[in-house]
């Protein structure tokens, strides 16, 4: 029974040896799962898999996820052997008769970033977990925040759903009044030019019965009625992601509104349309943020 928002907060930390680090995690909504991840290049190894565990715990909106590392650990720098040789092998292809300083050449290839190394570049298993245990502790609090903002938002639903139906109400009540009305001004203006003594009586009857058919509107009520509920019925099931469902419900009952308006041929019945439309687009607006 519980709905979700799409926007959201969170945040966790951890702490091993000297090594503080933050998870910041934040939501709006989107059509799909969409992530923008800014974190350190050690952990570039667990994008993929903080990708794959957000989009099954977040499911849908644009996520936002900061992970900053403080390391105050003492580390020890050395020449990063490997790269270095491969730089000065690929340098006397290029140039092998080079007469420039090695000195001078051996000064410049230490500044290149990846020159030096420190005995804390490789990702420990247990740093590992923690920022895993961080990210899911983040996305908890984020989920939570959503669920908070949700229940407002339900309540808003359910709100202008149960206002439109009790509008149709109205409508419904009035559709035979309006329906007399049509024929008793039609009866009038035959009497007004004068011909209605000269009309056939049971062709008249016909032809007023088929204009007043036309604007009928029983079909579209019965059909909002129909959207109306099994849109409540959707918002108190256990699905969690129900927003797009929703949606599509909600189109629907936009559509029936719009009919319903467009054969109302009636004041009072125009104004019901017209406050039915308005808390229908309460609907459309509020769905764009739920899950």
């Amino acid at each position: 029974m519980k709905i979700l928002s799409l926007t959201g907060f969170g945040r966790s930390a951890f702490q091993m040896n000297g090594l503080n680090v933050q998870v910041e995690m934040k939501s709006v909504n989107g059509k799909n799962f969409d992530l923008y991840l800014k974190s350190p290049q050690v952990y570039n190894e667990l994008e993929m898999g903080i990708r794959s565990r957000l989009q099954e715990l977040l499911i849908r909106g644009s996520v936002n996820v900061i992970i900053s590392r403080m390391d105050s650990r003492v580390s020890q720098l050395q020449l990063n052997k490997p790269f270095l040789e491969r730089i000065l092998n690929e340098l006397n292809e290029v140039a092998p008769q080079s007469s420039a300083d090695k000195n001078y050449l051996l000064s410049a290839l230490v500044r290149l970033p990846d020159a030096m190394q420190n005995n804390f570049a490789t990702l420990a298993d247990e740093e590992r977990q923690g920022v895993l245990k961080a990210i899911d502790d983040a996305a908890l609090q984020l989920n939570n925040f959503r669920l908070q903002e949700g229940e407002s938002i339900k309540t808003d639903l359910l709100k202008s759903n149960k206002k439109i139906l009790a509008q149709l109400e109205e409508v419904k009540k009035l559709a035979p009044i309006r329906n007399q009305k049509q024929k008793d001004d039609l009866l009038k203006k035959l009497d007004e030019i004068g011909i209605n003594d000269q009309l056939d009586k049971n062709r008249l009857e016909q032809e007023l019965l088929y204009y007043i058919e036309k604007l009928d509107v029983n079909e579209e009520c019965v059909r909002l009625q129909n959207h109306c509920k099994y849109f409540q019925e959707i918002l108190n099931s256990d699905d969690a992601a129900k927003g797009r469902k929703l949606g599509f419900v909600a189109q629907e009952m936009v559509r029936e509104i719009n009919t319903t308006g467009s054969k109302a041929n009636d004041a009072a019945m125009q104004k019901m349309v017209i406050q039915m439309k308005e808390d229908a687009e309460k609907i459309k607006e509020q769905l764009l943020n739920v899950l």
